[in-house]
């Protein structure tokens, strides 16, 4: 029960990009409770995210200056990088568990969730 209540505090964590994906991750989470039930609770949450991110970039990648676009895929590449790295590290951090995944994938939900935040922000600046 400590550990499912840990997940869908995790999972409501990043409320920025979309309520209803929230929603979506707190229902699927409220049926679940067992390690891969919830990795499958935050993965669908987390393709959400990364689809959401990848169709607002297509967006706007049109409407930038080639170094405008040049710019933004540097920084995604290094955001990648980045994102890696941290929930890795959050994994490892947790230790040799079976929640050590759940760790990294809601750090990888979450931290896509911000980016997406991030980019709507930026990109609607320049609209």
């Amino acid at each position: 029960m400590k550990l499912f209540i840990a997940v869908l505090l995790a999972c409501v964590a990043g409320l920025g990009f979309a309520q209803a994906a929230d929603d979506g991750c707190d229902a699927c989470m409220a049926q679940s409770g067992v390690t891969v039930s919830m990795l499958a609770c935050i993965g669908i949450a987390s393709d959400q995210a990364q689809s959401a991110m990848d169709a607002l970039l297509a967006e706007h990648r049109p409407l930038m200056s080639s170094e405008q676009a040049f710019a933004l895929d540097a920084a995604q590449r290094d955001w990648h990088t980045y994102r890696q790295s941290t929930c890795s590290a959050a994994a490892t951090l947790w230790g040799d568990g079976s929640f050590a995944a759940v760790m990294q994938a809601d750090c990888w939900l979450e931290l896509t969730q911000e980016r997406l935040d991030w980019l709507q922000a930026v990109l609607a600046d320049r609209a």
